[in-house]
């Protein structure tokens, strides 16, 4: 396993830790969008917690990312 796949599967494992141990809201950090919006939203809904970043913008719209 490669470092990006192992990086990637710790990742994973934790937002599943954090699913487990009933999180409801996770903060999205710049580290968190490696692996791109769509994993990261798909990981959430997955483990049923929100997603929030009050300084994400959509930059076509100026609209919250998450």
């Amino acid at each position: 396993m490669g470092t990006s796949e192992s990086q990637k599967f710790q990742s994973l494992f934790v937002a599943d830790l954090m699913g487990a141990l009933g999180y409801s809201v996770v903060n999205v950090a710049p580290s968190d969008l490696t692996y791109g919006g769509e994993v990261l939203r798909e990981t959430a809904a997955k483990n049923k917690f929100e997603l929030v970043a009050s300084n994400l913008r959509r930059k076509s719209t100026g609209q919250p990312v998450f």
